[in-house]
């Protein structure tokens, strides 16, 4: 089952690509609507998919393809979106909620199915913005290694995830906060709108 699910992971990721890349070829040719059959061909690919709706349709983008990787490695994903992070660049959206639902999901599928329960969850309180991602753990990741260091066999690649989730916090004047609880491993980014 866990190559399947490796396997399965792979595909997601390779279809994403190559549509974004057809899409973005399109658009830059003036095929509008082609670009948008496509994006509908898609839409109507995910529709079993729970769909989030902010008012910022990068974050509504990133969450639903990690709602989509979420439910394809049968994990449940629940979410409360308060704010829509208008002030964060979108490379930025898209880094920080790729890592932190991307490494909850990579851990999830090594445990049983019952276990694989994640929440993403955006907050504020007046200018600062919480963004905190929990799942179930079996045993202390802290204890373990409390380093964080990758245990993936091609660290070039992989192990990247929270020195990414750094940079974003120290580019918006926060920081990253990692605890665990209640058979939870939680990764609490915090950042400010100066604006």
């Amino acid at each position: 089952p866990l190559d399947t699910i490796i396997i399965l992971q792979k595909q997601i990721k390779h279809d994403i690509k190559n549509n974004t890349m057809t899409i973005s070829s399109l658009i830059k040719n003036g095929e509008y609507d082609k670009a948008q059959s496509l994006c509908d061909t898609i839409a109507e690919k995910l529709s079993g998919a729970a769909s989030i709706h902010t008012s910022n349709p990068v974050l509504n983008a990133i969450l639903n393809v990690e709602i989509e990787k979420a439910n394809s490695n049968s994990v449940i994903l629940t979410y409360e979106i308060n704010d829509p992070l208008i002030f964060i660049k979108d490379v930025d959206i898209v880094s920080l909620i790729g890592n932190l639902c991307d490494n909850a999901i990579e851990y999830l599928i090594t445990m049983p199915k019952i276990m694989r329960k994640m929440s993403l969850s955006i907050a504020s309180h007046k200018n600062f913005y919480y963004i905190s991602c929990k799942n179930t753990i079996k045993n202390s990741i802290l204890s373990d290694n409390p380093k964080m260091t990758t245990t993936k066999k091609d660290n070039n690649l992989h192990g990247k995830g929270l020195t990414i989730l750094q940079r974003i916090a120290k580019a918006y004047r926060g920081e990253v906060r990692i605890k665990e609880e209640n058979q939870e491993f939680i990764v609490s980014v915090i950042v400010r709108n100066s604006n």
